[in-house]
């Protein structure tokens, strides 16, 4: 309610942004500068499931600018896997935020590159060197659990469910003729956005 007692539905409203906006005065992330500040830049994968055969990021850390570079299996050597909340076998799964071995999405970052400026961190993601084995995708939930599969993210379970949850809800239909009439409906929320086969 607004501060006179009237509703704001179905009224106009003054934006507060507008002003600053409009004359170009907006600041966003991009625009923030700060003292000694670094810019991230991901080196990505292409492939939706594949293994990381070899990963060489010497010639993007020789690069004039570059503070350092990172990967998947350095990251696993000096953290622990990020902490799943839900149940087994989901619970079991190993997540970092590089990939480590093997890619299992497109777009998955496998590298990561620290510099002084946006454009050398272009540059020098551009000379990381990355091979990878391409490996059969899934992409239909309803056919990796009919594979029986093992989980993605090296989970011990027999199947790619992480969890199967039974919702019921009482709605029944009389048709003309007075049969009753049952409903079934199948949704499908995956554990991740992407499915890959080990």
């Amino acid at each position: 309610m607004g501060s006179d007692g009237a509703g704001w539905v179905g009224k106009g409203l003054a934006r507060k942004e507008d002003n600053r906006l409009l004359r170009g005065r907006g600041k966003f992330i991009d625009d923030i500068r700060l003292h000694d500040m670094l810019y991230l830049k991901f080196v990505r994968s292409p492939y939706a499931h594949a293994r990381v055969t070899s990963l060489d990021t010497a010639a993007a850390e020789a690069l004039p600018g570059v503070i350092c570079t990172l990967t998947g299996a350095e990251i696993a050597n000096q953290t622990n896997p990020f902490i799943e909340i839900g149940p087994d076998p989901f619970a079991r799964i190993k997540d970092y935020p590089l990939a480590v071995s093997k890619v299992r999405y497109q777009g998955e970052p496998v590298a990561a590159v620290i510099a002084t400026s946006p454009q050398i961190a272009d540059d020098a993601a551009e000379l990381v060197q990355v091979d990878y084995e391409s490996l059969e995708v899934v992409v239909d939930g309803e056919e990796s659990l009919e594979r029986l599969r093992p989980a993605s993210r090296g989970g011990r379970n027999k199947s790619s469910l992480a969890r199967h949850l039974r919702i019921r809800r009482h709605r029944e239909s009389v048709s003309r003729s007075g049969s009753h009439r049952a409903y079934r409906q199948d949704a499908f929320s995956p554990l991740f956005q992407h499915a890959s086969r080990k």
